[in-house]
């Protein structure tokens, strides 16, 4: 797994793959001489012991598809699949050179390997794939998609009582009940309560709840510090920690704050990016923050 979440520029994403492949030769060195000789071969590729090193130029040339050719090679060799996960991969999309062609071309050639995409902004994911744009490499190709929703109260205690039985911790039915009633179903925030519970023996729902909120905060903090809108998307978000808003409340609260007139076309543009971005919803129509964790660190504030 290749996780993207952060700043992602050639340079960086370029090291990404190659400690991952270096990892992958290290953790199959008994199978893998003939593929280390190679990648030996292909220029733009240094490879000394389990360090692996791809070059890649401004324009998007690089020795990618080459390496992954020879991968295919291995996984064929060796009569197996090899997985190609990439979470956050909505931070892909920012790069000089088109991965979604990449992808394609793995999907029509390389039938051993198989990707996994993973995304929190499920919005700016599909618009990184473009799967139902008739231009796009990757149009009409079969996928599987796997949405992770709320659960429901009755299916976020059986989560938490098979996840503690499975550990061997016992707890007691009302710390579930209140992770419950707070965490509203979120199953990342089910699997880290449950987590910080069984490793870190922490049982203070409150406890885990700030020191969630503020990893939450951490993450829209890399968002905001991207965004030529910041002001006014902290502000939104500001509002909406409070309570839902319709459009036109949640117009009429930045303006004040701002103390001008904001556009309507503009002010809807910025909403639509926040909908993308999976950080807020919009229902029965009243937009609110869809994280109750990020909700709770942003009225902290």
């Amino acid at each position: 797994m290749i996780s993207l979440e952060g700043y992602i520029n050639v340079r960086s994403f370029a090291i990404l793959v190659g400690n991952k492949i270096g990892a992958f030769i290290s953790k199959n060195r008994k199978r893998t001489a003939k593929f280390v000789e190679a990648l030996k071969k292909i220029d733009g590729i240094s490879v000394s012991g389990y360090s692996v090193r791809i070059s890649w130029d401004k324009r998007g040339k690089t020795a990618l598809p080459s390496l992954l050719n020879e991968l295919n090679n291995w996984a064929e060799h060796n009569n197996s699949k090899v997985i190609l996960a990439f979470d956050e991969a909505q931070e892909l999309r920012d790069l000089p050179f088109k991965l979604v062609s990449l992808f394609a071309h793995i999907y029509d050639y390389l039938d051993k390997l198989v990707i996994i995409l993973t995304g929190s902004q499920v919005g700016l994911l599909y618009d990184f794939l473009k799967i139902e744009d008739v231009q796009s490499p990757l149009y009409g190709r079969a996928l599987d998609e796997i949405k992770l929703r709320k659960l429901e109260r009755e299916e976020a205690t059986d989560f938490l009582e098979k996840g503690f039985k499975q550990m061997k911790t016992k707890i007691d039915k009302n710390l579930i009940e209140e992770s419950v009633n707070k965490l509203d179903g979120i199953i990342g925030w089910l699997t880290y309560f449950g987590w910080m519970v069984t490793r870190k023996k922490t049982k203070s729902v409150d406890k885990i709840l700030d020191d969630a909120s503020k990893l939450a905060l951490n993450e829209l903090e890399v968002f905001l510090r991207k965004s030529q809108a910041e002001r006014r998307y902290r502000s939104i978000l500001n509002s909406l920690a409070l309570r839902p808003m319709k459009w036109s409340e949640l117009k009429r609260s930045l303006e004040a704050k701002e103390g001008l007139e904001v556009n309507s076309s503009n002010f809807t543009k910025l909403l639509n990016r926040l909908i993308k971005l999976s950080l807020i919803e919009k229902k029965d129509q009243l937009y609110k923050i869809i994280d109750p964790i990020l909700a709770y660190g942003l009225a902290q504030l």
